[in-house]
């Protein structure tokens, strides 16, 4: 029997951003496969540490050229000895920094395998905007705007960066370090540079947060990742106010995981918050949200997730797969006291790792004062208390608001990433948003429905990159997404995956294109709790070679040679 190959993304820097999955993947595996770059540092490695110890280590050759005939060779060569092992029946991890959808080497490697009949797995992952959006305390996509995910890397991505600067969306540069100075002065031309954080080597022990991109210098290191929030953005998300919950899933406005019921204990639970929040002024202390005699509440009533400090976690659960939460994530999960969770999105699974006296909050049944009240009656109850977002909390997750009620009551809190779902529906497609001349730009979006988005940021005008684009909340308007795609640039003919329900053991998948993406869901009786994923990327369309490998391309690990 053949071994596997899998494509293992590791995170961001932090081992602890690590997913379950992928550090089981990595135990098991015969044989760990990482890029030799020549730099002497191998990142993925070090993250990776805890989990390949003893194990066989096979370092593939690429060569830092821009020869066609060449760079085949190299790649041919990594796929003989990678071959050489499957063939023997050994599993072989092949590792990469965040996520392997994104700017990533291994599909190089990837179709090579395939194309040889083997067997080939992809791992999602955290990727650093996420890690970034973490450290910074702030959502990375501001309101119902969308999110561009661009490289800055070189030189010829600076139009599309500054078009992006231009339209008013939020936008994350990856890789950023060598255009430093070309990106600060875009920024400062269009009146944004209070609007950009930067983040180098987010994760890893020589990590530098910088709130103001003023405050780093003309260089940064190559994995640096640049976050802008335009004023656009933040108008949009002030005048709208208050948006709906966690939308960072595939299971968008459904029950995924069941009734949604809850004990009777977190039912007593919230009927005394509500009793509580109708009756109390919003600059009430603490203590105010008490009622007395209440079910498994009180002070002292539980010894659960007890901690010294008043901090709330918000945790990202995943896009469903229980073992696609990370280490991190887990572990406040099995610490905490109480879980205010999103019944309708989060796998529930989740919850039996929790301490049996932990109270859990169906957020699905909750108004945002509930949910603020929650909080702080579970801090002042001294619970460790856990918000659960599925997905990553930084996508689409209507954090933004709650972080503000937060500030008002002087509550810390901080943010732990996960796995977006629009990751898991890629790997599961085994698919890498970002091929160099195909797209190497992502924009997560949805379109206008009963809430609208910004003008400027509705489907037609983004369709006119025809970058790769994930589309939210949209698998019940599919006929006039079809339209809209049309109107602003896509053919008929472009590629479309609906994924159900990514990584659910009910995930189901229907490749089709633009023009019948509408009859296709119809027939297989998808009518929400899709992603709709559109782009060249999902074809057989010819790529360019990667340029990391370049001879004149310089990143923080190698100097161009002349």
């Amino acid at each position: 029997m053949s071994g596997i190959l899998y494509g293992v993304s590791v995170g961001p820097g932090d081992p602890e951003l690590i997913t379950l999955k992928a550090a089981r993947i990595l135990r098991g595996s015969t044989v760990i496969a990482a890029p030799e770059t020549g730099s002497g540092r191998a990142v993925a490695l070090e993250i990776a540490e805890e989990y390949i110890r003893g194990k066989k280590l096979l370092k593939l050759n690429m060569p830092m050229t821009l020869d066609e005939d060449v760079l085949e060779r190299a790649h041919e060569a990594a796929t003989d000895e990678i071959c050489a092992y499957l063939s023997d029946g050994s599993d072989v991890a092949m590792i990469t920094l965040g996520d392997i959808s994104l700017f990533s080497t291994f599909s190089y490697i990837q179709s090579k395998i395939e194309a040889r009949g083997y067997d080939v797995r992809i791992i999602p992952g955290v990727p650093a905007f996420c890690a970034v959006a973490a450290e910074l305390g702030k959502p990375a996509s501001l309101g119902d705007t969308p999110l561009r995910i661009i490289p800055g890397g070189s030189d010829d991505m600076m139009p599309q960066i500054e078009e992006a600067l231009d339209s008013g969306d939020n936008i994350v540069i990856m890789k950023a370090g060598n255009r430093m100075s070309l990106i600060k002065t875009a920024l400062a031309d269009r009146g944004l540079t209070d609007c950009a954080s930067i983040v180098e080597r987010c994760g890893m022990n020589d990590q530098k947060v910088f709130n103001s991109i003023d405050e780093a210098g003309e260089k940064a290191e190559y994995l640096s990742t640049i976050m802008v929030s335009n004023r656009r953005a933040r108008r949009n998300y002030q005048q709208a106010g208050r948006i709906r919950e966690d939308s960072d899933a595939s299971a968008i406005g459904a029950d995924a995981s069941g009734s949604g019921a809850i004990d009777k204990d977190s039912a007593n639970y919230i009927g005394q918050i509500r009793e509580t929040s109708d009756a109390s002024s919003s600059n009430a202390s603490s203590s105010d949200v008490y009622v007395s005699g209440g079910g498994s509440s009180g002070a002292g009533a539980s010894d659960a997730g007890a901690i010294d400090e008043k901090k709330v976690r918000f945790v990202g659960a995943g896009p469903g797969a229980v073992d696609l939460i990370t280490v991190r994530g887990l572990e406040h999960i099995k610490q905490a006291g109480m879980i205010i969770y999103a019944g309708s999105l989060v796998n529930k699974e989740l919850l039996s790792y929790a301490q049996p006296d932990c109270v859990a909050l169906d957020s699905s049944k909750m108004t945002l004062d509930e949910v603020i009240d929650g909080i702080r009656r579970g801090l002042a109850d001294g619970r460790a208390v856990v918000r659960l977002h599925t997905g990553d909390p930084s996508i689409f997750g209507a954090i933004r608001e709650q972080f503000d009620e937060l500030d008002k009551h002087g509550i810390e809190y901080e943010v732990v990433p996960g796995v977006s779902s629009f990751l898991a529906a890629a790997a599961t497609l085994n698919s890498e948003y970002t091929l160099p001349g195909v797209s190497q730009t992502v924009i997560l979006t949805r379109i206008a429905g009963r809430t609208p988005v910004p003008d400027g940021s509705d489907i037609r005008s983004l369709a006119s990159h025809n970058a790769s684009m994930a589309i939210f909340l949209s698998a019940s308007m599919l006929d006039n997404l079809a339209t809209e795609l049309k109107l602003g640039g896509y053919s008929p003919e472009t590629p479309v995956a609906l994924v159900y329900k990514a990584s659910w053991p009910d995930e189901l998948v229907v490749r089709t294109d633009v023009e019948h993406m509408a009859e296709e869901a119809e027939k297989n009786g998808i009518e929400r709790t899709a992603l709709v994923l559109v782009g060249k990327f999902l074809g057989d369309s010819h790529y360019n070679k990667s340029r990391l490998y370049a001879p004149d391309f310089s990143h923080g690990f190698r100097k161009a040679k002349s």
